[in-house]
């Protein structure tokens, strides 16, 4: 009797986990720490008990703000936002399961979104599922703290903008360049691709498609589509400069000269003063080089002196 005392005993710090979990999952906080409690105090020891102590003491930091988002959706259950802010906690609490189901429910209301998307894909990632990760697409190289408090308030804007407008062409190309921003360029193409069928002149998404494919490893189309940016814009210093910077690793070096004389007439800068002078150098002319470095000094000296 007492060996099944003790047998018994010793199986109810699992079962106590167990109920802790289940709890948690029902988002039911009270009673996931109470039973907790009882789990400490029965196994102190237990390896399931010391790894979900670290899980609340974690989650305690943003229990209340949880608790917030837990009450307002229970009031609006179908607000993609509101699930995208407690996905965004959990996520910094290291609950990647709950920040998971948060990010797919969101995504499921609001496809077009993208703080679900990268959510989940952080989610997955964490939790040994970068197959899945992918087929969104997310890069497994993405985490939480490349998404910085500024592009998160500018996702969340622009995820909010496009519901209201959603064939408003300019809002995805922005939130592509965003994505380009964070080393997510599948996710960029898609938004710029949007932007151009919303679009056919816009050459603010062509360059963003340029720059998405020229990291998906498709150089040849990346340079068709700054071409076209230049193109459908002549005045598009971005689209002269990544032309300029694609004809140089082509090693076609007097096209990228002119492609930078182009958007130096237009807007001089230190960026492409410098490239321009390093196709200089490659062509064998230091003359036209050294007469670069001294627009370059000059152009130091009034930035200093602002």
């Amino acid at each position: 009797m007492k060996r099944n005392d003790i047998r018994t005993k010793a199986k109810q710090p699992g079962r106590s986990s167990f109920t802790c979990e289940k709890a948690r999952h029902l988002h039911r906080w009270t009673e996931a720490q109470a039973d907790l409690h009882r789990a400490e105090e029965i196994g102190p020891n237990d390896p399931e008990v010391l790894n979900w102590s670290k899980h609340f003491v974690r989650l305690s930091k943003f229990i209340a703000e949880v608790r917030d988002l837990d009450a307002q959706l229970a009031v609006s259950p179908k607000d993609a936002a509101l699930l995208g802010d407690r996905a965004l906690l959990f996520l910094r609490s290291e609950d990647f399961e709950l920040a998971l189901d948060d990010s797919e429910a969101a995504g499921k209301l609001s496809p077009w979104a993208m703080r679900p998307k990268l959510f989940a894909g952080i989610a997955l990632i964490t939790l040994g599922r970068a197959v899945e990760a992918e087929k969104i697409p997310v890069r497994k190289s993405l985490r939480l703290e490349a998404l910085t408090p500024e592009f998160l308030e500018t996702i969340s804007r622009l995820d909010s903008e496009i519901s209201a407008e959603r064939n408003n062409a300019e809002l995805y190309t922005a939130r592509a360049w965003q994505l380009n921003e964070i080393g997510q360029p599948a996710l960029a193409l898609r938004d710029a691709e949007t932007a151009a069928q919303l679009d056919a002149g816009s050459a603010p998404a062509c360059v963003e498609e340029s720059y998405a494919l020229m990291k998906l490893g498709r150089p040849d189309d990346s340079f068709t589509q700054i071409k076209r940016a230049a193109e459908l814009d002549a005045n598009s210093v971005a689209a002269w400069n990544y032309r300029g910077e694609l004809e140089m690793k082509r090693q076609d070096y007097a096209a990228a000269i002119e492609s930078f004389t182009h958007a130096i007439l237009i807007n001089k800068s230190a960026e492409a003063l410098e490239r321009r002078t390093e196709c200089y150098l490659e062509m064998g002319l230091p003359a036209k080089a050294d007469a670069d470095r001294r627009e370059l000094e000059k152009l130091d000296a009034r930035d200093a002196n602002k």
